[in-house]
């Protein structure tokens, strides 16, 4: 996160590799997390689609927690499931 030194391009380094993964991925951030501003996830996804990577990046209300409450990011994840069977 942003107390990490070289947290910014660690990241991108990694999302670039993860571009070759062929298949779509789900993307979802909490808006208001500690660790990681949004701008610096939305960065991190435009650097993984940049890279080739498929993708769909949704900020939802929530912080660095996110997974602990499923009704936030429940919508988006049933909308992927639905779109790719």
């Amino acid at each position: 996160g942003q107390g990490c030194r070289g947290y910014e391009e660690v990241n991108r380094h990694v999302f670039q590799n993860g571009a070759a993964y062929p298949k779509p991925t789900l993307w979802m951030y909490g808006k208001r997390d500690n660790y990681y501003p949004i701008d610096h996830c939305r960065s991190n996804f435009q650097s993984f689609v940049g890279s080739g990577g498929n993708g769909s990046f949704h900020a939802i209300q929530g912080g660095h927690m996110l997974v602990l409450y499923p009704k936030l990011w429940e919508p988006a994840l049933a909308e992927f499931v639905s779109r790719i069977g």
